[in-house]
């Protein structure tokens, strides 16, 4: 495995920082092995079959292309599970864990019905509905090629989530949610001048992008339909675009929540709209 390490770090060199392509070798080779890092250690010596090598010279010819780690592994860990994730939906964040966790860390122990709108790859429903075995999980995304992955990871995951093709922009919300929660789309159309090439190029538009005009669309919309679905104890939850918090705190007044608290992520930037009547 020496020399496999020793020709990745050949391959990307120039593409990536050594740092970076460390990783990537570890992630690269547990993959193509099977194995655990622990026993990736133990079999230093190992030698890789030419199949193998093969799949290191695709791999790495993939990462020179900027496409992301997550895609060509086929899966990422997001709050302690493993999901699925290929280009039909968007690689999980570490900041929506922090969501995840307050939505735990506040209903925990509660039989709840929650609705998550715009699922994606599911990472937000599939982690509540382990993480709240009492929660019946409603998941909303208007992508199949998303609720086609979502899926897989609920299955994968060993959970039940009712998954529906619905689009938030269209259609109304008929059934009371004690917990609605939507990351949608938040970036804005100019930010593409600022955005990674791997972002770019693979993860779908339609998951990341706002209109420069409207870039609040989505939280207009789903806050107007969520006071009236919410239980009267409920709460709503949003991933926000840190640069518009204010703005959306203030969508969440207008449309008719009394109290609106803007929460801040480990960085320290806006990152969590919560919202009661």
């Amino acid at each position: 495995m020496q020399s496999a390490k020793k020709e990745i770090r050949q391959a990307l060199a120039g593409y990536y920082s050594p740092e970076e392509i460390n990783v990537f070798a570890r992630y690269l080779l547990e993959k193509i092995l099977g194995i655990s890092s622990v026993k990736l250690l133990a079999e230093w010596d190992r030698k890789l079959t030419t199949e193998q090598q093969e799949q290191i010279r695709q791999m790495t010819g993939r990462l020179k292309n900027n496409e992301p780690i997550q895609y060509i592994l086929g899966e990422c860990y997001f709050s302690g599970l493993i999901f699925h994730v290929r280009p039909g939906v968007l690689i999980p964040r570490p900041e929506t864990e922090e969501l995840v966790m307050r939505i735990t860390d506040e209903w925990a122990g509660k039989e709840i019905r929650l609705l998550d709108i715009g699922t994606g790859s599911g990472c937000i429903a599939v982690s509540l509905a382990s993480r709240l075995p009492q929660c019946k999980v409603s998941a909303w995304d208007i992508s199949a090629e998303a609720l086609d992955i979502a899926r897989e990871n609920a299955s994968l995951n060993s959970v039940v989530v009712d998954f529906q093709q619905k689009n938030i922009l269209e259609e109304s919300i008929a059934e009371t949610f004690d917990v609605i929660v939507s990351n949608p789309p938040y970036v804005l159309e100019r930010e593409k001048e600022v955005m990674e090439q791997n972002v770019l190029r693979y993860e779908p538009a339609i998951a990341l992008f706002v209109p420069d005009a409207d870039p609040l669309l989505f939280y207009r919309r789903i806050a107007t339909l969520a006071l009236q679905a919410l239980s009267p104890e409920g709460t709503l939850y949003f991933e926000i675009n840190q640069a518009y918090g204010k703005e959306t705190k203030e969508i969440m007044h207008t449309a008719g929540f009394s109290q609106v608290e803007l929460v801040q992520d480990c960085f320290g930037k806006d990152r969590i709209i919560k919202a009661k009547r």
